[in-house]
């Protein structure tokens, strides 16, 4: 047994080696594919260890998004409150991951003090209890006396009382990550880091007005969410501006607007947001929303949107005329 398992795709397998050293180099078991033993079955020893990992770090790239074995395991880890996602390339994870706030390490360069790496060893250390700190070793990150506790570890370090570490112990509270789930507590901290500019906890708390996440200590307020999408858009957000598509589309506490709603989406498209890019599908396909009918511009967006992911997209081509 591990204590923590790796997923990643085959394409970067270096990236997957390199991490693995550094945590081993805490102290932790690690396990990811290159290390099955000789003559072991495959799935039979992935299976295994994913199941008695007690961390799931999930690589995520333009090509595990659309792994299907990847998302397998993200979703299993997701599950069970284990799951610690990490972008090494500049993608959005999948639909179902998004509100998980991952680590940013697409320009770490392998070193153990950077501030992302450091924030990393302490979210791991949130869910497994840390490695002893070995007597005379320099360059330990995790002491004993974390011991998974998420807000000790933001109170000693003062690097993370940034916005996107609010935000990130805001995600651990609404899906209890390593902590006690508490949504009220959640939504204050999203609030702390949508006050320091944040546009992911803006367009979480658009979704929390809408009514989304469940109870989170408000009520809905179309105005209120419409105003923290806004925002959040504002900064580029390319979920939100998909939401405020939906807004102009849909005439949730807005007029109806078919304009904005196409431009909102398209916004929401170039920025990534695979949603988007089906609807735009959508709506060539059918010729509706201002725009002609036109097959190919809608299997352009289709393949798009499936390539990020998006389901719905890949039923569509199969059904999509060939003209």
């Amino acid at each position: 047994m591990s204590d923590i398992f790796i997923s990643y795709a085959s394409a970067e397998p270096s990236w997957a080696a390199m991490l693995a050293q550094k945590l081993e180099g805490q102290g932790w078991s690690v396990f990811w594919d290159r290390t099955i033993p000789a003559g072991k079955k495959w799935h039979e020893t992935i299976g295994r260890e994913l199941d008695d990992a007690r961390c799931v770090i999930v690589l995520w790239t333009k090509a595990s998004i659309i792994s299907d074995w990847v998302r397998e395991e993200a979703d299993d880890a997701r599950r069970r409150g284990i799951l610690v996602p990490i972008l090494i390339e500049n993608v959005q994870p999948p639909i179902g991951f998004r509100s998980i706030q991952a680590a940013r390490l697409m320009d770490w360069d392998g070193t153990d003090a950077t501030p992302a790496f450091r924030r990393l060893i302490a979210d791991i250390a949130t869910l497994i209890v840390p490695p002893p700190k070995e007597a005379g070793k320099e360059g330990r990150l995790v002491e004993a006396e974390v011991e998974g506790k998420a807000d000790e570890q933001y109170k000693r370090d003062e690097s993370d009382r940034d916005a996107d570490a609010i935000c990130d112990r805001a995600a651990k509270y609404m899906f209890g990550l390593g902590v006690a789930e508490d949504r009220v507590k959640a939504r204050e901290l999203y609030e702390q880091a949508a006050a320091k500019g944040n546009a992911e906890a803006m367009n979480v708390l658009g979704g929390m007005y809408f009514g989304f996440f469940g109870y989170v200590g408000v009520a809905q307020d179309l105005g209120k969410s419409h105003e923290w999408y806004e925002k959040a858009a504002a900064k580029g957000n390319a979920d939100a501006m998909c939401s405020l598509g939906d807004y102009y589309n849909l005439g949730f506490g807005v007029a109806q607007d078919s304009g904005k709603a196409l431009e909102w989406y398209t916004k929401a498209a170039a920025g990534g947001n695979a949603k988007a890019m089906y609807t735009l599908g959508h709506y060539h396909e059918l010729g509706i929303m201002g725009v002609p009918q036109d097959y190919t511009k809608a299997r352009e967006w289709y393949e798009m949107a499936a390539a990020e992911g998006y389901s719905d997209a890949e039923e569509a081509l199969r059904k999509l005329p060939i003209r």
